[in-house]
């Protein structure tokens, strides 16, 4: 009797000591499970931010890329804002040549610049010098 006794208090004992184990682990578990939710939030909230920025750096880049390619066209964005850039193009030209002209008379020099007038007037053929832009030597062929 005296050693179902001491088996018996021995069971109880290991007994308490898994439950008080399984508590402990209970509550280790729930700590340990929290701190990794706070740091997965973290890491989530850093992705998002990451992400954010990195559309941000890849829409700068492609507008920055847009007006290389462009040039000052790269900003237009309608056809009237088109037209006006055109039209400020064709002055700023047109004040050009005046200028040129000017230079040239002061100088004594005659001085005709021509205006190409629209790109489907030019030909394509070799014979057409004016309209190609270049110059066809003695023998019939281009410089």
């Amino acid at each position: 009797s005296l050693l179902s006794d001491s088996e018996n208090s021995l069971y109880q004992t290991r007994e308490k000591e898994l439950q008080l184990a399984k508590q402990r682990d209970i509550l280790q578990n729930s700590r340990l499970n929290a701190m990794f939710r706070e740091e997965d939030m973290a890491n989530r909230k850093r992705q998002e931010q990451i992400q954010k920025l990195m559309e941000e750096d890849d829409r700068k880049w492609r507008e920055e890329r847009k007006k290389r390619m462009m040039g000052k066209y790269g900003e237009v964005k309608s056809v009237e804002e088109l037209v006006g850039l055109m039209d400020d193009e064709r002055r700023e030209m047109q004040r050009e040549m005046d200028t040129k002209v000017n230079l040239a008379k002061a100088a004594g020099i005659t001085l005709t610049l021509l205006e190409p007038t629209d790109e489907s007037d030019y030909s394509s053929t070799e014979d057409n010098s004016s309209a190609a832009g270049g110059m066809i030597n003695g023998s019939g062929k281009r410089d």
